[in-house]
């Protein structure tokens, strides 16, 4: 760890389904000493998880895939603070949830890997294949009281999850513990 310059990792292996290791070694995402019950960022991994949602939310009927992404939420793209570059893309109204999910929206993977550090769109939104943790946070901001009366991040650690034994997940920077309060769901 020391010679890679890792705080810390936690090492899980699974023999026949069943855990027969698990060991924390240094420090987590707050500088505090990890435990075998720390919650961690999962970054990229959590896509799948992630995309596994949105496609259970389609099949549910509460989204459709083809739908631009700005109709789902609650005020116009541009006047969220994070997505407020994309006022003068008016591409921005075409990307749609299926473009998100499948990385051709024409985001960048970052903005910070931009020279000025700018949401930008590259090319026209379904046109081509780039990999975007951009839209990913996109998508994710769609998902609000709008689509599903709930807090999309109490959802998600709900739905998905429900039945794994998982008792936490992180998604983006978010993370909401079970040991907190619900929110009710829909249909509950």
């Amino acid at each position: 760890m020391k010679a890679a310059d890792i705080p810390g990792l936690e090492i899980a292996i699974f023999n026949g389904g069943k855990v027969a290791y698990l060991k924390s070694y240094g420090l987590g995402d707050t500088d505090k000493a990890l435990t075998v019950n720390s919650v961690m960022s999962a970054a990229s991994f959590t896509k799948v998880t992630f995309a596994y949602l949105v496609l259970k939310l389609m099949d549910d009927g509460m989204l459709d895939l083809d739908k631009p992404v700005y109709e789902y939420l609650a005020k116009p793209l541009p006047e969220y603070p994070n997505f407020a570059d994309l006022a003068n893309e008016p591409n921005h109204k075409r990307i749609t949830a299926r473009m998100l999910l499948d990385h051709t929206s024409g985001f960048p993977n970052w903005r910070w890997f931009e020279d000025d550090r700018r949401l930008k769109i590259h090319f026209e939104p379904g046109s081509k294949y780039a990999y975007s943790g951009e839209g990913i946070d996109l998508l994710s901001a769609g998902m609000n009281p709008n689509i599903l009366g709930s807090s999309f991040y109490i959802y998600y650690t709900h739905y998905p999850t429900n039945g794994t034994g998982w008792d936490a997940a992180s998604l983006n920077r978010f993370k909401v513990q079970y040991n907190l309060p619900k929110e009710k769901l829909p249909n509950e």
